[in-house]
Order: structure tokens, then sequence, then C-alpha cells
């Protein structure tokens, strides 16, 4: 039951702070685009991770910069939200997450290989 809860918060959170870059934040990162790739909450709610990810590769740490600059906004434009339905509203720790980038590098490399066929019949 506390695993189902728990994943209905992370979803809740994740909803609300995608919400708040589209309607609040759309000056706060400029010429990027931003991807909420996860929320994870601790067992007692009171800190949530927000893994974030951006297309542009080459200005992902000056935008992560100014979204960690702005996460009081964002954690009191969830406490907006979420006030009536929650006691204490959570910590928010951004996390860059750069699998996505790494992970089209590791393809890249592996089109590029030459394998040769195996010739055992």
């Amino acid at each position: 039951m506390e695993k189902k809860r728990l994943e209905k918060y992370e979803s809740l959170i994740h909803s609300i702070i995608n919400e708040y870059f589209i309607v609040e934040g759309k000056g706060l990162i400029k010429n990027n685009f931003l991807t909420i790739m996860g929320v994870k909450a601790s067992n007692n709610m009171s800190l949530i991770k927000v893994y974030l990810s951006f297309l542009k590769e080459n200005s992902e740490n000056e935008n992560f910069k100014i979204v960690q600059q702005n996460s009081k906004k964002i954690r009191g434009y969830l406490g907006n939200k979420i006030r009536h339905l929650i006691r204490k509203i959570p910590e928010i720790n951004f996390i860059l997450d750069k699998s996505e980038h790494k992970a089209s590098n590791i393809e890249k490399i592996l089109s590029g290989l030459d394998i040769p066929k195996d010739k055992k019949k």
C-alpha cells in the first residue's frame, strides 16, 4: 500500500513541476528543451529528486544552474498546488540526467563499427 501511495505522490509532483515549466517557467530556459526524466520521493516524502534532461548538450549546465537558482519559486508553486493534500511541502533536489546523451553516443559508436559476419554454418 505504501509503495502505491508513493508512486501516486511522485506522479502528482511530476505533473505539477511539468506544468510549472510549461506555464510559469517559459522565460527561464531559453533556446533549449527541458524534459523531466523522473521524480523520486523519499519514504517520508520530505525530499524529492527531480531528474532533468536538456536537448542541447552544449548549454545544459548553464540552464541547469538557472533551474537550481529558481528552485524556491518552483517549490512555492508546488506548495500552492498540493498544500491541501500533504502536511509538509518537500524539499526539491534537481539532478542533471545525462543518460540520454550517453545512450545516443554509444549508439553512434556501435553503428559505426564494422563487424564481420560469422561464416559458420
